[in-house]
């Protein structure tokens, strides 16, 4: 079977990080901000949204996690900081089809 043709099932509890690496290091759900100024209200300011999306491959426990970014003037971002919503779906091409919902990350 090619791998490279099956999109991750995988879903993720998201955690917010002030900075990319400890966004990496939590793995899938990792959530990084990068922000149009310094006054950082949420969600006006957001630029874009980083996260650190589920494994391609079902035997990676994110050994190698990819942080994807996704730029808010495409989607819209709602919810809360720590709790964010990106609507409508993210498709990571390839390799992730889902959600963005209240904080979690749900496989299409």
């Amino acid at each position: 079977m090619n791998m490279s043709n099956v999109l991750s099932t995988r879903s993720a509890d998201c955690k917010v990080f002030d900075n990319w690496d400890d966004a990496e290091a939590y793995g899938a759900g990792g959530i990084f901000y990068s922000w149009l100024n310094d006054q950082k209200r949420f969600p006006e300011d957001v630029q874009s949204v980083f996260i650190v999306m589920p494994s391609h491959h079902p035997d990676d426990k994110d050994e190698n996690p990819v942080m994807v970014s996704w730029n808010v003037s495409r989607w819209k971002l709602t919810g809360t900081q720590e709790k964010p919503t990106l609507s409508p779906s993210l498709f990571w091409i390839e390799h992730w089809h889902g959600f963005l919902e209240n904080g979690y990350l749900r496989s299409c």
